[in-house]
């Protein structure tokens, strides 16, 4: 079984990784925004906010896995074998 204190420091690793780089994903919005206002071209910054986009999904969705494996911690579940335990890679 997991420690249930190993979880939450994970998650609250993982939160400031989402706060982070949701931060990431709006500067890069308004960047575009500026460029756009001057007439730059945004195509480097498009792929950039694409990449920050994707970094943030991943984020999330691995907080998501985390909250599942502490309610199993909690409930007093082993993480099933079918999902890879985020802990356990």
């Amino acid at each position: 079984m997991v420690d249930l204190e190993i979880i939450e420091k994970h998650l609250a690793l993982n939160e400031r990784h989402v706060e982070e780089a949701a931060r990431h994903v709006s500067n890069q919005r308004r960047i575009i925004e500026q460029l756009q206002e001057i007439g730059g071209s945004t195509g480097i910054a498009l792929e950039l906010l694409a990449t920050f986009e994707a970094n943030f999904a991943t984020h999330k969705e691995e907080r998501d896995r985390l909250l599942l494996e502490k309610e199993l911690a909690l409930a007093g579940t082993a993480y099933p074998p079918s999902v890879n335990s985020p802990l356990q890679r």
